[in-house]
């Protein structure tokens, strides 16, 4: 062997030298980030150097050496951990919120729920049937009827308040997204600028896609990397969040520009219900494109928080007709309150009364004093009038005479002296101004008994039923029960599958620690043959040199 053999071959084993070092140097660095979260496991792409004839022409390789670094990723599984981590994080603000929801609508009887102070209150009546003189029992009515009022109210106003929390964790949820466009569009930047060659910006592109995986768990997104590097991120309906350096930021308005010319209605806590729209003009008029929808029928927390505040319509014309499950919880409720308000009041006001004192619907109830009840007479709420002078209370009468957008909200009972019951029924229905009825004339309490019973068909915003007053609030309590469970089952299957598809991906991208050092082992024993080569190399440039000496 001639000493250019000797060069080539003492060439070959420094190239080698070189490679297994950045190769050990590769491990290493898996090795310290074996537990950081969204770091991928990196390898040494090592390759042949191009070969070259000697003097025989016998092709001879010349080396090796180290191409390129890069992470092993499998971009199939990360769209799939995309859209697990959406599910999963859509059910889990549903599991948490509807268990909260379930709270006042326990199936045991529990004082201070509706369902509990219906029944008392209806048993108060009958007591009170068997001997309606009895001022004692018509007080126990009084205050039966006040805590189921209170029991309305207090239910309304928990669901309400959820409803208004939702709403405002979405507009959290918006900042946090648009930070993290704005993050991702500034890493792009980054990564184009950086990868001009074939070598990837490893540590850049591990952060970018642990952001895209964030960004994931507030709402669905689709990810596409582009030619150069850049990815562009887009909703399910193709708008763009991200594209290359730019990033479109979110906004959360009450006043969109698209909104009906009479407005969107208000939320259960009668303040408005905010949209998820952009801006394609902000530099001038605003011109809002709205995206409530699309992010509130997809996944992440953000899909979630919609499904359950309420997404609203442009043919919305009041708080209980937005689609989402705490509006129709809403809805049920209040037609327990507007069932009271109407129904219930109209029976209390007895049958019709041909005494012609005034106009229209006189009511034949009358109290221990021989008046008969106003139309609110037995359930009101503040400011309710008989709008239409019928005589007769209606939802007509309420919307005319009072500014609630729930009834539950403000139900009261409105009776506060005993002798002001109304049991007995006018016995003389043809005499102008003659109330006359019997000593113990419990008709009217009879007649308000029997509504206990009685089948009526419920309708209220997107919800309507045909059920007894207590067999409403029942459905209701097995309706939130029941999505409340499937919530929870949801979250488990949810997070299950979440778990399998990052399992797959740390099979792929994960730092296996007896992986690493068993390649550790290879290339320290490649480095310590690549080290003895120089050393052969080495005694036999010595020995030729002794010869020509």
């Amino acid at each position: 062997m001639g000493s250019g053999g000797i060069s080539s071959l003492l060439n070959i084993s420094k190239s080698s030298l070189f490679a297994q070092t950045q190769a050990i140097r590769v491990i290493g660095d898996n090795i310290a980030n074996a537990n950081v979260e969204g770091y991928s496991r990196r390898r040494a792409n090592i390759e042949t150097l191009t070969t070259s004839a000697d003097a025989n022409s016998i092709s001879l390789g010349s080396g090796v050496n180290v191409r390129t670094i890069s992470r092993l990723v499998d971009k199939f599984l990360s769209s799939q951990i995309h859209s697990a981590t959406s599910d999963r994080a859509k059910s889990e603000i549903r599991d948490e919120l509807l268990s909260r929801a379930e709270g006042p609508f326990s199936l045991e009887d529990t004082v201070g729920q509706i369902g509990f102070q219906l029944s008392e209150f209806f048993s108060s009546l009958d007591d009170l049937s068997a001997d309606p003189a009895n001022m004692s029992l018509r007080q126990n009515v009084i205050e039966q009827g006040a805590s189921l009022s209170q029991a309305i109210q207090s239910s309304y106003e928990s669901i309400a308040s959820l409803q208004r929390e939702a709403d405002n964790r979405i507009g959290l949820v918006i900042g946090e997204v648009n930070s993290m466009t704005a993050d991702i569009a500034e890493l792009n930047t980054q990564i184009s600028t950086l990868e001009i060659s074939e070598q990837e910006a490893l540590a850049l592109r591990d952060k970018r896609d642990q952001l895209l995986k964030e960004l994931s768990e507030k709402l669905s997104i689709n990810s596409v990397e582009n030619g150069d590097g850049t990815v562009l991120v887009s909703l399910s309906n193709g708008f763009t969040l991200v594209n290359g350096s730019s990033a479109r930021a979110l906004d959360f308005t009450a006043s969109p520009s698209f909104a009906p010319v009479s407005g969107y209605p208000p939320g259960l806590d009668n303040s408005a219900l905010r949209h998820i729209v952009y801006d394609y003009d902000s530099s001038s008029t605003t011109e809002h494109i709205d995206l409530t929808s699309v992010i509130g029928t997809a996944g992440g927390e953000l899909g979630g928080l919609l499904s359950l505040r309420g997404i609203q319509s442009d043919t919305d014309t009041s708080a209980f007709d937005a689609s989402g499950d705490l509006v129709l919880i809403g809805a049920r409720i209040e037609a327990v309150a507007r069932d009271l308000l109407v129904r219930f009041n109209q029976t209390y006001l007895g049958p019709v009364d041909e005494d012609p004192v005034t106009a229209g619907f006189q009511a034949s109830s009358v109290d221990l004093n021989g008046n008969n009840p106003s139309p609110f007479g037995l359930f009101t709420v503040a400011g309710a009038s008989d709008d239409d002078a019928d005589g007769l209370p209606s939802i007509a009468d309420l919307q005319a005479s009072t500014s609630f957008v729930g009834y539950a909200s403000a139900i009261s009972f409105n009776i506060s002296d005993p002798a002001n019951i109304a049991a007995a029924i006018d016995l003389d229905t043809a005499t102008s101004g003659s109330t006359p009825f019997g000593d113990a004339d419990n008709t009217n309490i009879r007649n308000l008994v029997a509504q206990r019973n009685v089948e009526t068909n419920y309708s209220v915003g997107a919800f309507s039923a045909t059920a007894t007053l207590e067999d409403l609030y029942n459905t209701t309590v097995t309706y939130v029960g029941s999505q409340a469970s499937s919530a929870a089952t949801n979250l488990a299957i949810n997070t299950t599958r979440e778990e399998q598809v990052l399992a797959l991906q740390q099979n792929t991208s994960g730092v296996s620690l007896d992986e690493e050092f068993a390649q550790l082992i290879k290339f320290q024993r490649a480095y310590e043959g690549s080290a003895r080569m120089i050393q052969v190399g080495d005694n036999l440039l010595q020995e030729l040199v002794r010869l020509l000496g």
